[in-house]
């Protein structure tokens, strides 16, 4: 008698699983037809199909008439927690013919973003819908008559978002066989620039004490708050304090004399901006916890340094949460292993993100023995956070291997 085979939990939960793929399918990528929108100047118009994940993250996928077959994906940078809704990445002005999804579009590749599915610190969270994004777009692709396949998949992230696109390239490069474009990334690891932002919002506490009681008010504006900076750091009383604040802390400025005094001012604003009440409040919440800790930090730099690290009087002290630390580290500390090329973009005079990540991600490539999927090159505006020439990220997807027959304007 013939054995009767009956489903095991295991295809059980591949039923489910498959189900659960095509209600992803048809919730990101929507159904029906989809409003054709015109991005390049004299081409073709690119079909835009807007739509929703799961869970809850705005999406956008793009394909020119003319396909080339490979697909871009972008990772978004931080956006503050905000009260305002969840929305697409504000520097992808779709109508704007100059923008980086109507290059590529123009030049036959195939774009999709997500806005992630919470703001803040969303490392994880961003992770998981491009993920979700990428499988809801080649599921819509094999619906097509005939079906289309994806050849290669780049991805494409500024600032953290470089960090989440080398997240991905490193665990998955099956599916990110293109690589990966970082750009102003944190590659040194989400606890190296965590403690540089923390210790820079300390050690500004410290010398500029009255001025940060101001700035924790939770109902004070981001331009408020970049004024009462600005203010603060322009009053000569205070040169002193700003000299010691930046040597002890090491955040880069514009040293050419008509730049100086307005980088300094810059560099602050943006930094401190992740020492803002939401910010932070964020982070604990995300993370479990404070990912933070400076209590063994020995501060050097001042013209005091003793004191400036006395336990009672000198920079305030407060100790990590370990599962807090840990959430951090695993998303996301680049192990330096990838098997798909990375190609990094970096400014030298970076303030939020300092350009020593590079040279602790080519480091770990060199241990790992992957230096030769990595190529890092540097902006020629040299001071700044993602301050790139268009020309320039267009170079760098061209060491990933993007062609372009229609180039930027210069």
């Amino acid at each position: 008698m013939r054995k009767v085979i009956r489903p095991t939990v295991r295809l059980r939960a591949a039923a489910r699983l498959l189900m659960a793929a095509l209600i992803v399918l048809v919730t990101v990528i929507g159904v029906g037809a989809a409003p054709n929108v015109s991005y390049a100047q004299g081409g073709t118009s690119p079909t835009c199909i807007p739509g929703q994940g799961l869970s809850g993250d705005i999406t956008l996928f793009c394909i020119p008439a003319v396909w080339n077959g490979d697909l871009v994906v972008y990772a978004h940078g931080f956006v503050g927690p905000d009260l305002n809704p969840l929305a697409l990445p504000e520097e992808l002005n779709l109508s704007d013919p100059t923008s980086m999804p109507a290059l590529l579009l123009a030049n036959g590749y195939a774009f999709a973003t997500t806005s992630y599915q919470k703001k803040g610190y969303a490392v994880k969270e961003g992770g998981e819908n491009i993920d979700a994004l990428v499988v809801a777009v080649k599921g819509y692709l094999q619906l097509q008559t005939p079906p289309l396949q994806v050849k290669h998949t780049y991805l494409v992230g500024p600032s953290y978002g470089g960090l989440i696109v080398t997240m991905l390239a490193e665990r998955d490069p099956t599916t990110y066989n293109g690589g990966a474009l970082a750009m102003c990334a944190p590659l040194g690891g989400a606890p190296d620039e965590i403690k540089y932002l923390g210790d820079f919002g300390m050690v500004f506490q410290y010398f500029f004490k009255d001025l940060t009681n101001t700035l924790q008010d939770p109902t004070l504006s981001n331009d408020d708050r970049a004024l009462l900076i600005g203010q603060a750091l322009s009053e000569p009383k205070n040169a002193r304090a700003v000299r010691q604040l930046f040597s002890v802390t090491d955040a880069a400025f514009d040293p050419r004399p008509k730049n100086l005094q307005t980088s300094i001012i810059s560099s602050t604003v943006q930094i401190m901006f992740y020492s803002t009440p939401a910010v932070l409040t964020d982070l604990s919440t995300t993370a479990g916890g404070n990912p933070y800790d400076n209590w063994t930090t020995r501060y050097r730099g001042s013209l005091n340094d003793r004191l400036l690290n006395d336990r009672v009087k000198g920079v305030t002290r407060t100790k990590g949460d370990p599962a807090a630390m840990a959430y951090i580290a695993d998303y996301y500390t680049p192990k330096g292993n990838p098997q798909v090329p990375i190609v990094t973009l970096h400014n030298l005079l970076d303030p939020v993100v300092p350009y020593k990540n590079e040279l602790t991600y080519a480091q770990l490539a060199y241990k790992q023995h992957s230096l030769r999927s990595l190529r890092g090159l540097i902006s020629s505006n040299l001071y700044g956070h993602c301050n790139f020439k268009q020309t320039e990220i267009v170079g760098a997807l061209g060491l990933l291997g993007l062609k372009f027959t229609i180039l930027p304007q210069p």
